[in-house]
């Protein structure tokens, strides 16, 4: 790699990208401009209404049949005005009124007697002015109170302190600068997420389906400069606009609120010291260089996005939805109870919004921040090396391929073999969808109906009915047209070895991670496992799944997406998108992992069968277990064998891992390498 190449590369696009006045804008109008403004007009108007309701008089009506002293009080009140009227309670809705007073005992003849006066005080919570009056009223009555309790007192010769023993005072000792550090927490992360993103959107679509739209991608690449070269000019390009962009908002926000904060926090008396309020250099100076990896990691990220669509419009839409992805994290570190523990350190995106607040609120122990500054390194360097990866595929930088047509006629749609990754991507979308509004319902009136709703008419029609009306192959989709049946002795070797595994691997995984208990046996109540007939359990909960589920992973999923990419991010990505799939933290890691083994094996031996076989093996043995219909011969076997804490002995497990390491060696040697068909 030359650097004067990428660095001629990166002030060519610098240069160019300056000029866009939408770069321009996101950079320097929003955090410049926007800020100041913002907080200005919003205080100002904040303290122009604080004003006006301090001057307002609050109109009430007292209700009583038994004379006027209440509203002799009232009347008494500071900005407190009493007002006739025949529906009090209508005029309080219509606003006429901010407040009524209801009183339904004879205020003289209980306070004679010693009693205790009952009133009430109806207000509007919706409007402020109501709100005003009854906290005016309130504290009114109060102070009436204690002058009655202090006369009533006196009467009998008793001193007021005699029946308070305690007097309680709250003391605020938080210094301002904590006050608005944990008022910046709230909403810092965030905004320097969102604007670092917001700073990197334009150059990264702009220098990738831009250069596609123009047709410049080509000329680029017909250079001197290697594609290696040609993705770090770029990539440096977005990396240091949005890093800018970062240490401008965060300038912007420095300034504004020390300069204005300090004024309004005095005026509202907040803080014990009153002294001005004064954002700490060092912590401003430590927030800079963690902008840096996360510039890295959200450039990187969003190029790698952008660079898939074809045009600028059609990456907008991909890169869109991206800005929730990373600000829905960031906005966790808002949430009260959350805190910067030694795992979460290490979740990308959290971590860093945590430490922001953090250094704004309390000190930080420098392994943490080092920890946070690691991760997130570790995690823009594997995006930038995937952003690099694509850049030097040539068959998605100078990608022609369509998706579906604007007709909706089938007649006049494309045939393709098999569906596009948008294609594939969509479909799994939709059937999440469809599960997360309809599944869920169905399945919380009967469980048993619902999933045999949810797998044939959720996930297996919507999966066969969208790519058969788009005319895809759905043969060569599925991969229905090879069975061997030397294949499929290995894929059982495999499903039961992988029973095995997984099985200690549960043992493991509940003492991290432990399913409520509750929660199980709710779930097993539902199924009604003693009562229903086995092979209705095991049509409902081994056969539905083994072949709707492998349809869309196995299937769809599989043979559109193979074509962008290696099979070593292939594999590891439809696993976990099945994992995720099943929608339950305690299931993610071990269903991902299944969802790994049975992609490995359909992709390896191009038969959809298979998977099904091993979906099925697996399900169906769960079934029995759960159920308690295997032999009670085998079920003390496996009780002898099985200690609660350590789970299946170590020879058990040897075993299981070798014929699982021989049923994949056995597919490798048997069965080519896969070629993905690029036909279309």
């Amino acid at each position: 790699m030359k650097l004067r190449t990428v660095g001629a590369i990166f002030r060519k696009e610098s240069l160019v990208t300056l000029r866009d006045k939408r770069t321009l804008i996101a950079m320097i109008g929003i955090p410049v401009v926007l800020y100041p403004a913002l907080l200005i007009i919003t205080s100002q108007v904040a303290m122009l209404h604080l004003a006006q309701l301090e001057e307002w008089t609050s109109r009430v009506a007292v209700r009583s049949e038994y004379g006027q002293t209440v509203a002799r009080w009232i009347e008494a009140f500071p900005r407190v005005q009493i007002v006739e009227t025949d529906e009090p309670q209508a005029d309080l809705l219509k606003g006429e009124i901010d407040a009524v007073v209801v009183v339904k005992q004879d205020a003289d003849a209980v306070l004679r007697e010693g009693g205790t006066l009952l009133i009430v005080i109806e207000y509007d919570s919706t409007e402020a002015r109501s709100r005003e009056a009854l906290h005016r009223v309130s504290e009114g009555l109060r102070a009436t109170q204690s002058r009655l309790l202090e006369n009533r007192l006196a009467s009998i010769g008793i001193a007021l302190e005699f029946v308070t023993p305690l007097r309680v005072q709250e003391a605020n000792i938080a210094p301002a600068a904590r006050i608005v550090g944990t008022m910046f927490s709230v909403a810092l992360p965030m905004i320097m997420v969102l604007m670092v993103g917001i700073g990197a959107f334009y150059p990264a679509v702009d220098l990738t389906a831009g250069e596609k739209e123009r047709g410049t991608f080509e000329t680029l690449l017909s250079t001197p400069a290697t594609k290696f070269e040609i993705v770090c000019g770029k990539f440096l390009t977005v990396f240091c606009i949005s890093m800018l962009t970062g240490m401008l908002n965060l300038a912007s926000m420095a300034m504004t609120f020390t300069f204005h904060l300090s004024e309004l926090l005095t005026k509202l008396q907040v803080g014990p010291d009153r002294t001005p309020v004064q954002f700490p250099l060092g912590i401003a100076i430590l927030m800079v260089f963690l902008l840096i990896p996360l510039a890295l990691f959200v450039s990187a990220l969003m190029m790698s996005v952008a660079v898939l669509a074809r045009t600028f419009k059609e990456a907008q839409n991909y890169v869109t939805p991206f800005f929730l992805v990373i600000t829905i994290p960031a906005g966790l570190a808002g949430m009260p109870g959350l805190e910067l523990t030694t795992a979460v350190q290490f979740v990308p995106i959290v971590n860093i919004g945590l430490l922001f607040r953090e250094l704004l609120t309390a000190d930080v122990a420098p392994e943490t921040v080092f920890n946070v500054l690691l991760s997130t390194t570790v995690y823009a360097l594997l995006s930038l090396a995937c952003a690099t990866w694509l850049f030097q595929r040539e068959d998605i930088i100078l990608s022609e391929e369509k998706g579906l047509p604007v007709t909706l006629r089938r007649s006049r749609i494309q045939p393709r073999s098999t569906p596009t990754p948008g294609m594939a991507l969509t479909l799994y979308t939709l059937v999440l969808l469809l599960i997360f509004y309809v599944g869920v319902q169905v399945q919380s009136r009967d469980i048993l109906s619902g999933l045999l709703i949810t797998e044939w008419l959720l996930i297996g029609l919507p999966v066969v009915g969208l790519l058969w009306y788009v005319r895809v192959d759905l043969l060569s989709t599925f991969f229905l047209r090879s069975f061997r049946l030397d294949g499929a002795v290995a894929t059982a070797v495999i499903g039961l070895s992988w029973l095995v595994l997984a099985f200690q691997l549960g043992i493991w995984h509940s003492s991290v991670l432990p399913m409520p208990e509750e929660m199980a046996k709710a779930y097993l109540e539902a199924m009604r496992l003693q009562e229903a007939n086995i092979l209705v359990l095991l049509g409902v909960v081994a056969v539905s799944p083994a072949v709707c589920e492998e349809l869309l992973f196995r299937g769809a999923m599989l043979s559109g997406l193979e074509k962008r990419l290696a099979p070593w991010a292939l594999i590891p990505l439809i696993g976990l998108l099945f994992g995720l799939f099943h929608i339950s933290i305690y299931r993610v890691v071990l269903t991902g992992l299944t969802g790994v083994v049975l992609t490995y094996i359909v992709w390896r031996t191009r038969s959809l069968w298979n998977g099904i076989l091993m979906h099925f093996v697996f399900n169906g043995v769960a079934v029995l277990i759960a159920a308690e219909r295997v032999p009670e011969s085998a079920i003390k076997t496996f009780e002898r064998l099985t200690t609660d804490q350590a789970g299946l002995p170590w020879w058990l497990i040897g075993i299981a891992a070798s014929l699982m390491t021989a049923g994949i060696g056995y597919l490798q040697l048997q069965y080519p390498r896969p070629v993905p068909d690029s036909s279309d």
